[in-house]
């Protein structure tokens, strides 16, 4: 989606969506609605009524719309952001719309699934200087990590819009999930989506 089609979504108020920034492909900002305003972003409520929204203009499928001007103009809008607010620079609280859930198991299947598999979160959190207090991964007793290179990890996905075929393999920081550590096992299904029916399951 482009940039003026972008605004005129979040203008129009019969759309039901706000956001916080708009940033677009050159790194220009824009901002829609005041940070200390709840804007509606998330799809959920609780994430609405607590975080900050920011819109990237680009394709999710297609990562070359996601510029280094635009990943590090978000990086130093998180940067004065985090700061600001004092939040913690990780993965824990830098969240993009694929991660949020949905309210409740029919909700989760319509949810975003943006800015994709092919996003650098790495890059990102470089911008953002996540490393400046407390490094982009914080160690948790009991929790595992799998953190594969995002330049050296390469998958292709099922495309999530309408008759888009599978993905040509691209550098990815996602992990295909199976239920057993074979390459021909099944893939873990998602509970939520698998709840309402959802034709696709996999792929978590």
């Amino acid at each position: 989606m482009d940039y003026e089609t972008t605004l005129a979504i979040f203008t129009n108020v019969q759309h039901f969506a706000s956001i916080h920034y708009v940033i677009q492909e050159d790194g220009h900002i824009t901002q829609m609605v005041r940070t200390q305003d709840v804007a509606w972003h998330a799809g959920n409520w609780t994430f609405n009524g607590s975080s900050i929204g920011i819109e990237l203009i680009g394709v999710a499928e297609d990562p070359s719309h996601y510029t280094d001007a635009q990943y590090r103009a978000t990086g130093t809008l998180i940067r004065y952001l985090t700061d600001r607010y004092d939040i913690p620079r990780d993965r824990d609280h830098i969240l993009a719309h694929e991660d949020l859930p949905g309210v409740n198991a029919a909700r989760q299947a319509a949810m975003h699934w943006d800015p994709g598999a092919y996003y650098d979160y790495e890059k990102l959190l470089r911008h953002a200087g996540a490393d400046d207090r407390n490094g982009p991964l914080r160690e948790r007793d009991e929790t595992v990590t799998i953190a594969p290179s995002y330049k050296s990890n390469e998958l292709g996905f099922t495309s999530c819009n309408p008759g888009g075929g599978v993905l040509a393999p691209r550098s990815t920081a996602a992990v295909m999930v199976r239920t057993e550590p074979s390459d021909d096992a099944p893939f873990l299904e998602d509970p939520a989506l698998a709840a309402v029916g959802a034709e696709d399951v996999v792929d978590v």
